[in-house]
């Protein structure tokens, strides 16, 4: 009974190495998608910004050849 309680310990530790193994894992590639999403948002929101400010400076130059 000893050593099957032994191998059974042993076999649980094993699992619980695995499991904490993989959990950090996981942290890791949700802290890498989270910052990936993050760039890619900035990368949006200066596209847009860029595109705003092109359409007021086209706007003004319109307003500027009427006169």
């Amino acid at each position: 009974m000893k050593r099957n309680k032994a191998m059974y310990d042993a076999e649980r530790l094993k699992e619980w190495r695995e499991r904490k193994l993989m959990r950090h894992e996981d942290e890791g590639l949700q802290a890498k998608y989270l910052k990936e999403q993050s760039k890619a948002e900035e990368l949006r929101m200066e596209q847009e910004t860029k595109e705003l400010r092109e359409a007021q400076i086209e706007e003004k130059w319109k307003k500027y050849v009427i006169e």
